[in-house]
């Protein structure tokens, strides 16, 4: 079976934040899994040097009209929260590609960027290069993390900042230039 997380995303906006919706902004946190057992294509049973590798990727989509703004964070907590994802950076701002290049490209890179980390670190413990036959395609597993809140996504530019306002309400603003 094959997963199509940014189907799955694309589709939870637009139920729980339909366009034209004011003072909403939706968080998702996609966590994907991979992991490899370098040793497994001669012994099943063979589990030394098995690796992991982690991303979280966090979006906030905006639609206050039919255009949807998409801003994305990768981060180390799934917790949206002062540690975490003060920079996001714009995807897209559309009525209707939003979903392909904000999301569903954008986690394409993402994927190939950790996949040719895991080729890498298969030939460093192996000596070979990864057999098609073994190479991963896709995570070994994925979840998401759905939350609306309130908010508001103002200024123009691709790098917008997170505040938390008593920890209750969270705008999205323009970076401050320095």
């Amino acid at each position: 079976m094959k997963m199509d997380v940014g189907g799955a995303v694309t589709s939870i906006v637009e139920a729980v934040l339909p366009a034209g919706t004011q003072g909403k902004v939706l968080h998702v946190c996609v966590e994907v899994n991979y992991c490899c057992l370098p040793r497994a294509d001669k012994d099943p049973n063979d589990i030394r040097d098995e690796f992991n590798r982690r991303a979280l990727i966090h979006y906030i989509f905006h639609r206050p009209s039919n255009h949807t703004r998409v801003l994305r964070k990768e981060g180390l907590s799934q917790y949206l929260d002062r540690e975490n994802g003060k920079i996001f950076h714009m995807t897209s701002w559309h009525d209707s590609c939003w979903s392909f290049d904000g999301v569903t490209q954008d986690l394409w890179v993402i994927n190939e960027r950790i996949l040719k980390d895991i080729e890498k670190k298969y030939t460093e413990i192996t000596g070979n290069e990864m057999p098609q036959t073994t190479r991963l395609q896709q995570p070994t597993h994925c979840s998401l993390e759905v939350k609306l809140l309130d908010g508001e996504v103002s200024g123009h530019g691709y790098e917008y900042r997170l505040r938390m306002k008593d920890g209750k309400t969270n705008f999205i603003q323009e970076k401050e230039k320095k």
